[in-house]
């Protein structure tokens, strides 16, 4: 019959993780990000959306397209959210999409009411700009 033998498994303090920061991040397997890529990133600028009627189906949608610039000094920024606020008469702003650049083209139906886009900035380590702080535009789903 074998035998067997007891080993002792030794591994590093706890306290020897925490000033890793491959592990505190959530990064692993990933570059750390720098002191000046972290933070809240500056919002975006020249918020401009355009609408257009397209056919998706046999149904008539609008094409919403929101063009916007991001500061090309921000090392914070990675990508951006929109917002829509008024969308089927809902007072709660919900996010309806995300993308690293700009344009995002969002597909709606025409539901004759005015809805506010916010486009709020989110940084690389997972900050986002207020909504509140964030530019907003509206218009009319016609």
């Amino acid at each position: 019959m074998p035998t067997s033998t007891m080993h002792t498994m030794t591994f590093p303090d706890i306290a020897a993780w925490k000033n890793n920061p491959r592990l505190v991040s959530g990064r692993a397997n990933q570059n750390p990000l720098l002191p000046s890529e972290q933070g809240i990133p500056v919002g975006v600028r020249n918020l401009q959306i355009t609408t257009k009627h397209i056919k998706v189906n046999g149904t008539t949608m609008n094409q919403v397209t929101l063009n916007h610039i991001v500061d090309p000094t921000d090392t914070t920024h990675a990508s951006t959210n929109v917002y829509a606020t008024g969308l089927y008469g809902s007072s709660t702003p919900t996010q309806i999409s995300s993308a690293t650049k700009s344009p995002h083209v969002i597909v709606l139906p025409i539901t004759k009411e005015g809805v506010s886009f916010t486009v709020q900035s989110v940084g690389k380590d997972g900050s986002t700009l207020p909504i509140s702080q964030s530019p907003t535009k509206a218009v009319k789903l016609n």
